[in-house]
């Protein structure tokens, strides 16, 4: 195959996409879809080489299996919506700061990736479609559970570095999330996208500051009025020693 894949696709069908180099071969995945969505391949199958989707606006997929080389994510959005997303040692699965979005309509997506760290992972999954992870999905970054019905996380732990934030609460199942991280909340919210979810976050700590700087701002006036209390004694004693 090429050096470039260019894909304008919808992702629709069954058929593989199987990127094989050898060596230090860099294959470019470009997604030029019209309306700026990205494009996306039915499945897609690195065995050799490096395949770089960074330069793709959002790339989606439908199995997505890493079992040779290294896949290169997008910074903004990887979809996928098969029936498997598989990274195998000693393959590289780089996120790239990027977002990994579970989209399943229907059925189950097993993740098996190993010791692979996510970026940002968001479930979008639908129609009490499921997440099945072997032994753990490890989340550095936000990990956002929205979709509709009752989807699940049906087995497996996902280790959960950052903020978790759920806006789909019929979520449920049989997996763990566990908290690794050093900092990070759990918020139940209704509807709302990222975006609103970061202002919600710049507000707390906004008035978090705002109590600090309050206290200090009390701290300061009751020193002053101790201060006066004591000039104010201090006047009356030399007044009573005349």
């Amino acid at each position: 195959m090429g050096r470039d894949v260019v894909t304008t696709s919808t992702g629709d069908g069954t058929a593989t996409v199987l990127l094989s180099s050898s060596g230090s071969d860099n294959i470019q995945i470009h997604t030029v879809n019209a309306g700026g969505q990205g494009g996306w391949v039915p499945n897609l199958q690195v065995s050799g080489g490096t395949a770089d989707a960074s330069k793709a606006t959002m790339f989606g997929t439908g199995n997505l299996i890493v079992n040779g080389g290294t896949f290169i994510a997008p910074t903004a959005t990887l979809a996928i919506d098969g029936d498997q997303f598989t990274v195998t040692s000693p393959s590289v699965f780089t996120h790239n700061s990027g977002t990994v979005k579970f989209v399943r309509g229907q059925g189950t997506t097993t993740v098996n990736i190993g010791a692979t760290e996510l970026n940002n992972v968001t479930l979008d999954m639908q129609n009490y479609a499921n997440l099945a992870v072997t032994g753990t999905m490890d989340v550095n970054g936000l990990l956002w559970i929205a979709g509709a019905g009752s989807s699940k996380l049906a087995s497996g732990t996902i280790l959960a570095g950052g903020d978790v934030v759920t806006v789909n609460t019929g979520f449920n199942g049989g997996g763990l999330i566990k908290f690794d991280g050093a900092r990070a909340e759990v918020q139940c919210q209704r509807q709302r996208g990222p975006g609103r979810q970061r202002r919600d976050r710049q507000v707390r700590r906004h008035a978090h500051a705002g109590r600090h700087a309050a206290a200090r701002g009390q701290l300061d006036a009751d020193q002053r009025h101790g201060r006066g209390r004591q000039e104010r004694a201090g006047l009356r004693g030399r007044r009573h020693d005349h």
